[in-house]
């Protein structure tokens, strides 16, 4: 493709052919290796979504360094990711292009002072863990270090949200979910909570910190409040354990039988069944 462009074209007609030609060589060689040191489904992944490969094979590399102890939670997941973009700063620097800037101000309150410090990155597990538990504006700017007398409309909170858990993050843990599942399949490997890999950009996105959360948002449209969405769940289904090896049409049925029927306890059915000979198996 490059060779029929139009800078092939003026390469031909100034007489430059053998230069262009040793030009095109050379990149045709970096693409070669860079294809065969990359697995494909990451290549896919960079084209689809527009990122850097260099980040994602990264991303793919780290999975398999740990693949026995892997994150179960969507906040567990979100911790994983910035850590890993404190740990390696080429790749934060490719995954978040200008929107590093916003990190800044998001951490510090300002743009200036030169390259975020770890303990700032850390600050983001921090407050995106108040996000994806629900709590007010005003708490996840307090959890970025913002004095209680000056907290008003919670502008670095809200950049946080509009700028990089809607936009940069949400794209970010969008591909590393996709590479995540696909790592796991390259290495016979099963996720051991399916349904967070599915929703986990969505999660982020719409401060929602379980898979079981996020079927309840899909079952009750009119909770527009993020906060008012996780009373309703705490009142409705109350605190639940991951339905670990679940993907989340599993969960989403659990829920509907859940909000059909409630829930009930299993145990205390089964201790009022007569156990003696010729009763139904309970089971």
């Amino acid at each position: 493709m490059i060779s029929r462009s139009f800078a092939g074209y003026q390469a031909r007609q100034a007489k430059e052919n053998a230069e262009f030609d040793l030009k095109l060589g050379t990149l045709k060689a970096a693409l070669d290796t860079a294809t065969e040191e990359t697995s494909v489904p990451v290549m896919q992944i960079a084209a689809f979504t527009g990122l850097a490969v260099e980040p994602l094979a990264a991303i793919a590399a780290k999975v398999e360094a740990e693949i026995d102890a892997l994150p179960l939670t969507v906040c567990g997941w979100m911790e994983w990711l910035v850590d890993f973009l404190i740990a390696d700063r080429a790749s934060y620097a490719l995954l978040f292009g200008n929107a590093v800037e916003t990190v800044k101000a998001v951490t510090r309150g300002a743009k200036t002072g030169g390259d975020s410090t770890d303990a700032e990155l850390a600050l983001l597990k921090t407050a995106l863990a108040a996000w994806l538990r629900g709590e007010p504006f005003y708490r996840i700017e307090a959890s970025l270090g913002v004095p209680a007398n000056k907290i008003g409309v919670c502008k670095r909170t809200r950049d946080l949200i509009n700028q990089i858990a809607n936009r940069q993050l949400y794209m970010v843990a969008a591909a590393a979910a996709e590479v995540i599942r696909q790592t796991l399949t390259a290495q016979e490997k099963v996720a051991a909570n399916p349904a967070v890999l599915e929703i986990l950009a969505y999660a982020i996105r719409r401060g929602l910190d379980s898979p079981e959360k996020v079927a309840f948002a899909y079952r009750t449209p009119s909770a527009r409040s993020r906060v008012l969405l996780h009373r309703a769940f705490a009142e409705k289904i109350g605190v639940r354990e991951p339905m670990l090896g679940s993907d989340f049409e599993g969960v989403m049925r659990h829920l509907d039988a859940v909000l059909a029927f409630g829930a009930f306890d299993r145990s205390a059915f089964i201790g009022d069944i007569d156990l003696s000979a010729g009763s139904p198996d309970p089971l």
